[in-house]
């Protein structure tokens, strides 16, 4: 099947924002063929250093088409980093879009790739086997640059976004705007979900902050906007109403768990304008997603993660504390660790060239590492994170739940094993804070460190970036 001949040739598919040109489908396969003659036949091993441009979506697309095996990884992943993956995985081609030339050219050089069309490169000795169902490679969550992949078939990838586009009921007049970065699986699913629907994107380098993000979403008249909790902060700073965008139907958030005000605050602005608010769950270990809450019953559901997107299933189970442990469903309304099952989770993990020809390890079954519970309606509530827990004098402490307390606030709580941090970017006070938080844990104050910072980072799909954080504290 080709996912560029869900609409006729002459539907528009895709505005390139840098190059200011239009694509329809029958001229986006076109452009693929071309590829043909660069990449010889068999199943080839592709990594792309990532932007969210053409050169990016055109090696992502031969691959889907041709049946190649793509890696993804942001184009902003540094040199040592970039010099790792290369040495680990040893991939035959190298799309590398970084922006970095001279740096970009010297460290492919090094590695023994030599410049054959463009901003591909092709390796001297490397010829990968690889297992026949792998057709993309995606990063874990927030681990840009790291060694570690999730392993992806074509069958994970459409059964994702057809499920996707039929919850979301994506038709062809709908237009998605890039606002995330390919390489990270949800702003990927934007653009398979919308191709597999006849629908058109914008692709766009411009951030949420600049203007020219904002001009070309009007211009175009982008339909729909994805975005993480911190997309919808910034939204939020913005301010819907001022940014002049009368052709905005639908919001979609995922990514992590938007305070439940401005949850609400969305929903009542799409009312207003006659649109639609989905909030969903999902995992790159699940392809993209896993749950939606439909726009019509988020009002009612507001915290909630959503039911299962079509094809697949939740439940919630007590986390196993020994092997032979006979697994045990939790009854209605109790917590325990989600479990989910689809066509869409992955092979596996991969952290090398050898793993590359691995087959499927997960029997479609995904051991989620969150904690939640469903209610009576079978909607999913997402409570916490297994391995988001500290032990502070012999007490268990989910650092999320602490996080929680401060809604109003942008807040991220880690820990060593003596002292929780905690670090907020706004106006609270510090003593007061420190004074709340020990009272509830019931733990000494001298335990509990709270800072203020002008900005917490975050990754670059808008995600709380606790490996900095971790590092900021030590």
């Amino acid at each position: 099947m080709s996912w560029l001949s869900n609409a006729s040739p002459s539907q528009p598919a895709v505005f390139d924002a840098s190059g200011k040109q239009w694509f329809s489908y029958g001229q986006l396969r076109g452009e693929v063929e071309k590829l043909v003659s660069v990449v010889p036949g068999g199943k080839r091993f592709i990594m792309c250093f990532c932007a969210n441009n053409m050169t990016t979506l055109l090696a992502y697309l031969f691959c889907l088409e041709k049946g190649h095996c793509a890696a993804l990884v942001a184009g902003t992943t540094d040199l040592a980093a970039k010099e790792r993956l290369l040495k680990l995985y040893r991939p035959e081609f190298v799309v590398d879009e970084s922006g970095e030339e001279f740096s970009a050219r010297h460290l492919l050089e090094f590695a023994g790739y030599k410049r054959i069309y463009q901003n591909w490169w092709q390796s001297s000795d490397s010829v990968q086997t690889l297992h026949r169902d792998l057709q993309l490679l995606l990063p874990t969550s927030g681990s840009t640059g790291s060694p570690k992949f999730v392993r992806l078939t074509r069958r994970n990838l459409e059964a994702n976004a057809y499920s996707i586009a039929e919850a979301l009921r994506i038709t062809s007049g709908e237009r998605a705007v890039t606002s995330l970065p390919l390489y990270y699986s949800y702003g990927l699913s934007v653009v398979n979900s919308h191709l597999v629907s006849g629908a058109s994107f914008v692709l766009t380098s411009a951030a949420l902050m600049e203007a020219e993000f904002w001009k070309v979403f009007r211009e175009q008249g982008c339909t729909s906007l994805a975005g993480v909790p911190y997309t919808y902060e910034t939204l939020y700073r913005l301010d819907l109403e001022r940014l002049d965008i009368p052709t905005l139907t639908t919001l979609t958030q995922a990514g992590g768990k938007l305070r439940n005000d401005l949850v609400t605050l969305f929903q009542k602005k799409m009312e207003q304008r006659g649109g639609r608010f989905f909030v969903m769950y999902g995992q790159t270990e699940a392809t993209a997603r896993m749950c939606i809450l439909p726009a019509e019953r988020l009002a009612e559901k507001v915290g909630s993660a959503g039911v299962p997107v079509p094809g697949g299933s939740i439940k919630v189970v007590a986390h196993k504390l020994a092997s032979d442990e006979i697994e045990q469903e939790c009854a209605c309304g109790e917590s325990g660790e989600v479990v989910y099952r689809g066509p869409n989770v992955m092979q596996g993990y991969a952290e090398s060239c050898g793993d590359l020809l691995l087959g499927d390890t997960m029997g479609g079954v995904l051991r989620t590492g969150d904690l939640g519970y469903l209610d009576a309606d079978g909607f999913l509530f997402i409570t916490g994170r297994m391995n988001r827990f500290a032990k502070i004098f012999g007490q268990r402490i989910n650092l999320q739940d602490v996080e929680s307390w401060f809604p109003s606030e942008k807040c991220a709580v880690v820990s060593d094993d003596n002292k929780l941090f905690v670090l907020f970017s706004g106006s609270l006070d510090p003593s007061s804070a420190k004074q709340l938080i020990a009272a509830r844990l019931n733990i000494h104050r001298s335990a509990v460190e709270v800072r203020c910072e002008q900005e917490l980072p975050v990754t670059p799909s808008g995600k709380m970036d606790y490996v900095r954080i971790r590092e900021m504290v030590k």
